[in-house]
């Protein structure tokens, strides 16, 4: 019995370390899928502002690259905030 008792305490360190990884990995997701949609956002931005088509195409091509990492659902969110900053720019 002593030996369960042991084993289940030297379990209970390998637990946390496993929680604490998996809360570290999910916050690095976070923050590298926040980081993929502000620059998405910034892609658009500059594939409205471009001053030549070759800019243009060059953003268009940048924000197809960076949307193809994310999902749908933050593709839109990032559609949105762009639209909305442009709307705020330009009325």
């Amino acid at each position: 019995m002593r030996a369960s008792s042991t084993g289940s305490q030297t379990g209970a360190p390998e637990l946390g370390r496993a929680h604490y990884n998996q809360e570290t990995t999910m916050s690095q997701t976070n923050e590298i899928k926040q980081v993929l949609c502000e620059t998405l956002t910034s892609a658009l931005l500059l594939a409205v502002g471009a001053r030549t088509t070759e800019q243009t195409e060059r953003a268009i091509l940048l924000a197809g690259e960076i949307a193809a990492e994310l999902d749908a659902a933050s593709v839109k969110a990032c559609q949105r905030e762009a639209g909305r900053i442009l709307q705020a720019r330009y009325n």
